[in-house]
């Protein structure tokens, strides 16, 4: 479930799994909340980086022009425009929050997880080695090639941290 209104503010805790969309219909951003404004996450140069919230939600620092997003969903296997569809809720530019109820839900070893790799380097492709990759892999310590979209992230955040709906998140400056 998805709550694209700001009925509740939330505030993620250290461990929650944050995503946006990108603009373009079915691609996502995810990454790990760590605290203080700081999420890390998987960059497209592959380094494993803290970025603050509005970094977070730049297409520029996420992945190619739109250009080449296109031509790799028209390139893309069945299975990857199938993901596309089911994750279409989330086309705007929000952060959005794992949550149980109204409340942000994380966890303290997911967050460790995640600082554990600041600054180490991986190859990144765009459907192959990315970002739900890391995320995927900060959930569950299982290897970085087990899940590939969005979708992925969502069932492993509702197994491990009891999420049960996902809240837009509006970071206060």
């Amino acid at each position: 479930m998805v709550n694209q209104r700001a009925d509740a503010l939330i505030m993620p805790e250290p461990g929650t799994v944050l995503f946006c969309g990108l603009g373009l219909r079915g691609i996502h951003h995810s990454g790990i909340y760590i605290g203080d404004d700081g999420i890390v996450e998987l960059a497209r140069n592959g380094i494993v980086r803290v970025v603050h919230s509005d970094e977070f939600t730049r297409p520029t620092n996420i992945g190619a022009g739109l250009g080449a997003r296109a031509a790799i969903a028209i390139a893309a296997p069945t299975a990857f425009l199938a993901a596309l569809a089911l994750t279409s809720p989330f086309d705007s530019m929000n952060i959005y929050a794992s949550c149980r109820g109204q409340i942000a839900v994380g966890n303290p070893a997911v967050a460790r997880r995640a600082r554990s790799m600041i600054g180490q380097s991986r190859p990144y492709h765009i459907i192959k080695h990315n970002c739900h990759h890391f995320t995927f892999h900060c959930l569950t310590a299982l290897r970085w090639d087990t899940a590939r979209f969005l979708p992925d992230v969502m069932r492993e955040a509702e197994r491990h941290l009891g999420a049960d709906t996902w809240r837009v998140w509006y970071p206060v400056d």
